[in-house]
């Protein structure tokens, strides 16, 4: 009967929301100053002078819904493990971005940490919704 199908569509559309809000990150990403920002803004939450870290080869995919994927290699030079996994904690926990691939070397000298990741930001153009 049509209440029940209002129902259950009520009850996948509080699902989907609840996905959402797991997966895709808060703020739409659309262009590389845009992630710049992102991962500016978490360095600094997780007390990473911003300047150690860097965005490079940004691209972005549109999908169905207004979700956007955005794909990019994260630069980052001088860190201590600390700053590292609280960087990448951050990111992940925070900001919903994924890690693909990870490249990270040991300064002999400065016992401090640099590198490379590849990472994935999921968004939604809301505007369009």
């Amino acid at each position: 009967d049509l209440l029940s199908l209002s129902q259950n569509i009520g009850q996948q559309k509080a699902g989907l929301k609840t996905v959402k809000r797991d997966i895709l990150g808060r703020v739409f990403i659309s262009n590389m100053g845009d992630m710049q920002g992102l991962i500016s803004g978490a360095a600094n939450a997780s007390g990473v002078d911003s300047s150690k870290i860097s965005v490079s080869k940004f691209q972005a995919q549109e999908h169905e819904g207004f979700i956007t994927q955005a794909t990019m290699d994260m630069r980052f030079t001088g860190l201590s493990n600390a700053e590292f996994f609280g960087l990448v904690n951050t990111l992940n926990s925070r900001q919903k971005v994924r890690f693909d691939e990870i490249s990270v070397n040991k300064n002999s000298s400065s016992n401090l940490l640099e590198g490379v990741a590849t990472i994935h930001y999921y968004s939604q153009d809301e505007s369009g919704l």
